[in-house]
C-alpha cells in the first residue's frame, strides 16, 4: 500500500516536472525536438507521397517545360495539386519545401494516384529567379556605330509619313500573333516581375501593334516567300506587291522586327543566297525609313549546323549594315535543349498563352517575348526624342 501510494505520488511529480518542462521548452523556443514533432503533425495535414524513380521537377505541367532538378527514387512528397488532366501534379518535398515543381503523376506511388487526381486544379508555373539582365545583354541596342543611321531612318520615316508608334513583325511562325508579343489583348493577364520599365513599352506603342495579323508574317514563311507576290494576300495587297511590300504599305511601320530563316535552315537554303534574300528585305525596309531589327533564329535541332551558319549570316549583316540586333539564338543557348520542345523545331513550351510572365526565364518562348520587349523598350530615345 505504501509502495503503491508513494510509487503514485513520484508518478505525479514526474508528470508535473515533464509539463513544466514542456510549458518552459515552448516559452523559450529550447525544444527542437517539439519543433520535428510539429512539422511531422503539419505534414499528416497534407496529401502524401514519394517517388518510384528519378523523376524530373519542372516548371509547369508538361514535358516541354524546363527541369528545375531531377529527384531521386523514393523522395518524400506533399503534393499540392495537379493540372486539368490529372496527368501531372504541383509537388515540394517533405525535407526542403524550397524544392518544388511539377512532375508527371507517373512518377508518384500507385497508391497515392486516386487521391492526386482529387487535388485541386492549378495551372501555376514555378517561379525561379533570374539575374535582371542575364539576358538583357542580347535585345536590339542603340550603339554608337548605328546612332546616326537610325537617328536618319527615323526622320526619313516621319518625312515619309510612318507611324513613330508602330512596329510590325516579318517572318514565319516564330513571329506568329499566337505567341509572339500577344499577351497584351483582350484581357490577357501578363507580369512584368522587376522590369516595371517595360510597361513604357505598351504605353507607347500602339495597342494595334500588338493585335492584327502582319501581312508579312506566316507559319511556313522563308525569305523567298516574303518577297514573293504569290504569297501575297489578294484581299489586301495588290497584284504586283510582296507580302512585306504589302505590308509595309499598309501598317507603315517605325519599326520592323525581321526574324526569318528557320524555314531556309530546314528546306536547305543555302547561306549565299539567303544572305542575299535577307538583304533585298532589309532594303526594302530601310527604303521607306522604318528601322530594321534583325533577330537571329532559334536553332532547328534537326539542322542544327545549317541553322547555325544562317544565324551567323545574320549576324554578320547586322554588323556590316550598322543594324540593332536580338541574337535570340546565343540566348536560348542558355537554356536546357536550348529552349526547344523535344521536336526540336518550336520554342518551348507548347502552351504558348502562358509566355507573359518575366519573372521567370526558363523557356523559348519567354526569352523572345522578353528579347522584343527590351528592344522595343531600347528604341523609344529615338522615337520620342523625333521632331
Amino acid at each position: 500500500m505504501d509502495f503503491r501510494i508513494n510509487a503514485s505520488q513520484r508518478l505525479s511529480r514526474t508528470v508535473r516536472a515533464l509539463v513544466w518542462v514542456v510549458a518552459l521548452s515552448l516559452i523559450t523556443g529550447l525544444a527542437p525536438w517539439m519543433t520535428i514533432d510539429r512539422a511531422v503533425i503539419r505534414a499528416q495535414d497534407n496529401l502524401q507521397a514519394s517517388t518510384i524513380v528519378a523523376t524530373s521537377l519542372r516548371v509547369g505541367a508538361g514535358r516541354d517545360y524546363a527541369i528545375i532538378m531531377t529527384l531521386p527514387e523514393k523522395t518524400a512528397l506533399i503534393l499540392e495539386a495537379r493540372d486539368d488532366e490529372a496527368q501531372w501534379v504541383l509537388v515540394h518535398t517533405l525535407t526542403q519545401p524550397s524544392q518544388r515543381g511539377w512532375i508527371q503523376i507517373e512518377g508518384i506511388t500507385p497508391d497515392h494516384k486516386p487521391e492526386a487526381a482529387s487535388l485541386a486544379v492549378s495551372s501555376e508555373l514555378v517561379i525561379t529567379s533570374a539575374p535582371p539582365n542575364a539576358f538583357a545583354r542580347y535585345a536590339a541596342q542603340i550603339t554608337p556605330e548605328n546612332e546616326s543611321l537610325l537617328r536618319s531612318l527615323v526622320e526619313q520615316g516621319r518625312a515619309n509619313g510612318l507611324n513613330p508608334t508602330f512596329f510590325t513583325k516579318v517572318g514565319d511562325c516564330n513571329v506568329g500573333e499566337d505567341w509572339f508579343l500577344d499577351f497584351y489583348k483582350n484581357g490577357r493577364g501578363f507580369n512584368l516581375g522587376i522590369h516595371t520599365r517595360l510597361q513604357r513599352v505598351l504605353d507607347y506603342y500602339a495597342v494595334d501593334s500588338f493585335l492584327p495579323k502582319s501581312e508579312a508574317q506566316e507559319g511556313g514563311f522563308s525569305t523567298a516567300n516574303i518577297l514573293d507576290p504569290t504569297w501575297a494576300d489578294p484581299a489586301v495587297c495588290t497584284s504586283s506587291e510582296s507580302p512585306l511590300a504589302c505590308e509595309l504599305r499598309v501598317s507603315r511601320p517605325a519599326l520592323v522586327i525581321i526574324q526569318v530563316g528557320f524555314i531556309d535552315a530546314t528546306h536547305g537554303v543555302g547561306v549565299t543566297q539567303y544572305t542575299k534574300n535577307l538583304n533585298l528585305i532589309v532594303d526594302q525596309v530601310m527604303e521607306t525609313g522604318a528601322i530594321p531589327i534583325l533577330a537571329t533564329n532559334p536553332v532547328n535541332l534537326n539542322v542544327a549546323d545549317h541553322a547555325r551558319a544562317l544565324n551567323n549570316s545574320i549576324r554578320v549583316t547586322a554588323q556590316k549594315r550598322g543594324l540593332p540586333l536580338i541574337d535570340l539564338a546565343t540566348a536560348v543557348d542558355l537554356l536546357p535543349n536550348h529552349g526547344m520542345t523535344r521536336d526540336g523545331k518550336h520554342l518551348n513550351p507548347a502552351d504558348y498563352f502562358v509566355r507573359a510572365d518575366f519573372r521567370q526565364f526558363m523557356d523559348g518562348l519567354t526569352i523572345w517575348n522578353y528579347l522584343a520587349m527590351e528592344s522595343l523598350y531600347n528604341m523609344l530615345p529615338l522615337l520620342e526624342s523625333a521632331p
